[in-house]
């Protein structure tokens, strides 16, 4: 009951374990935010939070209740990025841009997974009057030129690895990026057809933008770079 929960110091926003404890707050309460030292934060959703509260920059308002910790302290935001620039967007960029590098079964070369257009390689089909030909759907190697289909897809994720692309801007600072075509939620035929559906329909566009290659949407007039 509520009485037990408050003695054993777990409430709905509030619970304790064995060696440590949990307190959810929300962003938009820079007294929340500020309320108590941690040495481990996880901030979800950070790109829809508003970046300015009463107290300054919301993210330098929840970073300050982990620095009396020195380098045990762990910052962890996680996002759908929204727009370019947002939060999660800048927070990718001061740190070293990892990207998930897969092996062609065929032969072996590390690559990401991306779309074909406009590269000559990824993920690439065929239509038939006007329809995608969902047989026709593979990843196009960009070394041996081979076309990999999804049956593949697992292994390659298991053989995978993180690279970092650039030195972090701040010092211990990693950032991860992935897209749909690497979940074993998503079919490549899926993402396929959402980014045929994105060509010419703005709002689709940015959903697909955001949703299903994971980066941030920036208005240009032309048609999604993905």
């Amino acid at each position: 009951d509520s009485k037990t929960s408050r003695a054993s110091g777990d409430t709905q926003y509030a619970k304790e374990f064995p060696g440590g404890n949990l307190d959810a707050v929300s962003a938009l309460s820079a007294s929340q935010l500020a309320s108590s030292t941690k040495r481990v934060i996880i901030a979800d959703e950070v790109s829809r939070w508003k970046r300015e509260l009463s107290e300054g920059d919301v993210w330098e308002i929840m970073s300050a209740r982990s620095q009396q910790w020195g380098s045990d302290r762990k910052q962890l935001a996680i996002s759908t990025p929204v727009l370019h620039g947002d939060l999660i967007h800048t927070l990718y960029n001061e740190g070293d841009q990892r990207q998930y590098y897969v092996p062609c079964p065929f032969c072996g070369e590390m690559q990401l997974l991306d779309f074909f257009s406009g590269r000559g390689y990824g993920l690439h089909w065929e239509t038939v009057s006007g329809k995608i030909d969902k047989k026709s759907i593979g990843i196009i190697c960009q070394k041996c030129g081979k076309k990999i289909p999804e049956q593949h897809k697992h292994t390659m994720l298991n053989g995978g690895e993180w690279r970092a692309s650039v030195s972090p801007l701040k010092e211990y600072t990693a950032s991860f990026h992935i897209n749909g075509l690497y979940s074993p939620f998503i079919s490549w035929s899926e993402m396929a057809q959402a980014f045929a559906d994105a060509e010419g329909n703005p709002q689709k566009r940015q959903s697909f933008i955001n949703l299903k290659m994971g980066r941030p949407f920036k208005e240009t007039g032309t048609k999604p770079d993905v």
